[in-house]
């Protein structure tokens, strides 16, 4: 074999290797995006707007909570696309002062959850000033959180948590935390959305 034929062949061999991989890479990307959609863009825009939370973590929550199932009510009860429980939709549905009273049923209705499980994550940044607490707190509850922040094995600033002491909480945590990063890179650039 010629050098001419020899080189033709290499050169064959490495188009061959980066379309593979070219192809692999869209495949990946294809099959994380399936995992990551983005559903529901006109509630999840005005409500994370209206209550100032960032759009990548209302879908970080709601991927990890329901997969985007508006349907879903869990063993306990929470309910809907936000997985948010009767109790609190209750609580934070007097602090709205509506004119109307809603019934926790609507939960399943993806702008009712989706609105009130944006408020919830807003009251919770509010109160701990952290979107990690505000997180664990969004899983485990308000009064959980405090407990933990109040033991210095767990905080040692009574502010952030150096470890969650409830593996399901912590386990929950680290899939929203690796969902914002999915999120906030893949449809976000320095915050604006670019879907």
């Amino acid at each position: 074999m010629n050098n001419r034929k020899r080189a033709v062949i290499i050169i064959l061999i490495v188009l061959g290797a980066m379309l593979l991989s070219l192809a692999a890479n869209l495949i990946i990307s294809a099959v994380q995006k399936s995992a990551h959609p983005i559903r529901y863009e006109s509630y999840v825009e005005v409500y994370s707007s209206q209550y100032n939370v960032p759009e990548y973590i209302a879908y970080a929550v709601i991927n990890t909570e329901s997969g985007f199932d508006a349907s879903l009510e869990s063993a306990t009860g929470e309910r809907g696309l936000m997985q948010m429980s009767p109790e609190v939709f209750t609580l934070i549905s007097s602090e709205q002062h509506l004119d109307e009273k809603i019934d926790a049923a609507a939960l399943f209705d993806p702008e009712i959850s989706i609105r009130y499980g944006i408020y919830y994550l807003r009251c919770l940044f509010n109160e701990f000033q952290s979107w990690d607490t505000a997180i664990a707190a969004y899983s485990a509850g308000e009064d959980t959180v405090n407990e933990w922040l109040d033991n210095l094995k767990y905080s040692k600033d009574r502010k952030n948590l150096i470890k969650i002491p409830e593996k399901e909480t912590a386990a929950y945590v680290k899939r929203v935390n690796d969902a914002i990063s999915y999120y906030k890179t893949t449809y976000y650039r320095n915050g604006v959305s670019v879907k």
